[in-house]
């Protein structure tokens, strides 16, 4: 017993440092971060959560109304006021994600993380708004996101020798996002004499965290969460749901400003 607890310590040691020399070349591109990962990968072969789902929602109002007479933020003579009215309305947002169940983040074939279950939230508060092109640029700063009850397997399965290089079972994981940065950027067309959102435009989001601590999780698989995090966000941002919040924002930004305006 001695001996075989010997040898599943060395084998379990050697997979962190070749983990940790794996981190020095990972990278990761694109909006998905991670991999499909089936329920036969699991110790218990029971499935996870499935993904969140994608909300098909159009970004426009008025639907068959010209864009030909259409103007751009940029048109505006308060568009000043606008940006005011707009980051009153962005500062109420709240964000609601969900982990992307059944996706895996790993830094090699027998080292990394998947994500089962879980949901959490932030507020992102008012941000700093600016004229981007004929357009809007909203960037925030978030020192922390708290998270709880988030549900992940891990691999290599320490707890059962026999399935090393299956997915464990799920447990629960907590603790906190730090310097969190997001931009948003669209352009809206908009009716000025009608005092009219036609259209929030193409919805450009970028997010990333600086770091991310969670806990009970080793620390060498902190890359990886912290991609598993940020997919679930990313994911929300380029949902349908999330648009019609941009939309919403941006119809009552303007609307107070053309009231302000008197128009």
């Amino acid at each position: 017993m001695r001996m075989s607890h010997r040898l599943f310590v060395g084998f379990s040691t050697l997979l962190i440092v070749t983990s940790a020399l794996a981190q020095g070349g990972l990278t990761v591109s694109g909006f998905k971060k991670g991999q499909v990962s089936p329920p036969s990968e699991n110790e218990d072969n029971k499935p996870d959560s499935p993904p969140p789902a994608r909300i098909a929602l159009p970004i426009s109002v008025g639907a068959g109304a010209s864009t030909a007479a259409a103007k751009h933020v940029s048109d505006l003579q308060n568009a000043q006021q606008f940006f005011q009215a707009l980051g009153h309305e962005v500062a109420n947002w709240q964000i609601n994600m969900a982990l992307i169940g059944g996706n895996k983040y790993m830094i090699n074939d027998c080292l990394g993380i998947k994500a089962s279950a879980g949901e959490f939230n932030f507020r992102p508060g008012a941000p700093s708004l600016r004229m981007d092109g004929t357009g809007v640029l909203l960037q925030f700063v978030v020192d922390r996101i708290t998270m709880n009850a988030l549900m992940v397997r891990v691999r290599p399965n320490l707890t059962n020798p026999t399935k090393l290089c299956h997915f464990s079972k799920r447990f629960g994981v907590g603790g906190s996002a730090s310097d969190v940065r997001f931009e948003i950027r669209f352009d809206p067309l908009l009716d000025i004499k009608q005092c009219r959102v036609m259209t929030a435009g193409a919805i450009r989001t970028k997010f990333a965290i600086g770091g991310l601590n969670l806990k009970p999780l080793q620390n060498n698989l902190d890359p990886v969460a912290k991609n598993m995090i940020e997919d679930a966000i990313n994911f929300y941002l380029e949902n349908g749901s999330f648009g019609m919040q941009v939309l919403n924002g941006t119809v009552r930004a303007f609307n107070t400003t053309c009231k302000s305006a008197g128009t």
